[in-house]
């Protein structure tokens, strides 16, 4: 048996939000997997470097919830977000 999820409120938006949903997937599903590539991939060049901050500072940082060190993950983060997509534009 199908689960499908049950509106909390307002029936109508729900169903449509479901609705859209659906044809998104269905869209995405025909494409050609270089299309989504070409999609995606633009995305992911830009959001890779900030993750990859995020995640070597908390496995390298021993006090993770200091103050002066969370500021500078913070800024590394940016920096490096921002560093990602002025790369993307340069190309």
């Amino acid at each position: 048996m199908a689960y499908y999820p049950t509106p909390v409120c307002n029936a109508e938006r729900t169903e449509y939000r479901l609705v859209q949903r659906y044809c998104d997937n269905m869209i995405i599903s025909l494409m050609d997997l270089d299309t989504i590539v070409l999609f995606v991939g633009p995305v992911l060049d830009a959001c890779y470097p900030a993750g990859i901050v995020i995640a070597l500072y908390y496995c390298m940082c021993k006090d993770c919830d200091n103050k002066a060190n969370l500021r500078a993950a913070k800024w590394a983060t940016i920096a490096a977000f921002l560093m990602s997509i002025l790369e993307l534009l340069s190309r």
